[in-house]
């Protein structure tokens, strides 16, 4: 592997067999050839033709669009990868995306699964792996106390789980989750059509001070 400017690219290896070195003398002509065994995946990401910036564009690593809604990703390994797009999560103090789009995979797939293949050359970059996002729906609702009187109930984690599988029984789709707010309610965002399961948690977090959660179970 060699790196300059903090750019690195991977080679392949030799080895140069029986090299003999003397003492006050330079063994010259001590040569190599590389070949490159990395390539480069680019494409753009856009929603009703507008550009999209800050999505999450997978491999094994990852690459966040630009303000134009394009993106490279490099050094990857001579192959064929299934490449997702998704948008940013933040976890604050739990994880939601950061924009309404659902999770896609290349080439306009809803699932890992059913993802088309990228191939990566060595040296090369595979252009064109774009992706046109949809809008996801959402669940909404509200939370209270379950009295003659009922009282709203704020920061309760609220998650939807898909009920959706794949062949081997796995869930197919990630759940979101959302807090309640100071009127007890709730809307859980980016979400893909199909069935939920909504999951209410008696666990009631709050975050008295930055970097410090403190939850309860009162419920």
């Amino acid at each position: 592997t060699g790196c300059v400017s903090h750019s690195c690219s991977t080679y392949a290896g030799q080895v140069q067999p029986s090299v003999k070195v003397k003492s006050g003398e330079i063994t010259e002509h001590i040569n190599a050839e590389l070949v490159e065994t990395v390539g480069k995946i680019s494409g753009r990401v856009t929603s009703g033709g507008s550009p999209v910036a800050g999505i999450q564009v997978c491999v094994y690593g990852c690459q966040e669009t630009n303000s134009n809604g394009e993106y490279t990703i490099e050094g990857i390994h001579v192959g064929s990868y299934k490449v997702s797009f998704s948008p940013k999560v933040e976890c604050k103090p739990i994880c939601q995306p950061t924009s309404d789009y659902i999770t896609q995979w290349w080439n306009g797939q809803s699932t890992e699964e059913t993802a088309n293949l990228v191939t990566v050359e060595a040296g090369k970059t595979t252009s064109g792996i774009n992706a046109e996002l949809q809008a996801g729906g959402h669940i909404s609702g509200k939370v209270t106390t379950a009295s003659i009187s009922p009282q709203a109930i704020a920061n309760v984690t609220v998650c939807a789980n898909s009920t959706a599988t794949n062949k081997e029984g796995e869930r197919e789709y990630e759940g979101r989750c959302a807090l309640t707010n100071g009127s007890g309610e709730y809307s859980i965002q980016a979400l893909a059509t199909h069935g939920y399961e909504v999951f209410f948690s008696g666990e009631v977090c709050v975050e008295p001070s930055e970097h410090k959660v403190k939850c309860t179970h009162p419920y």
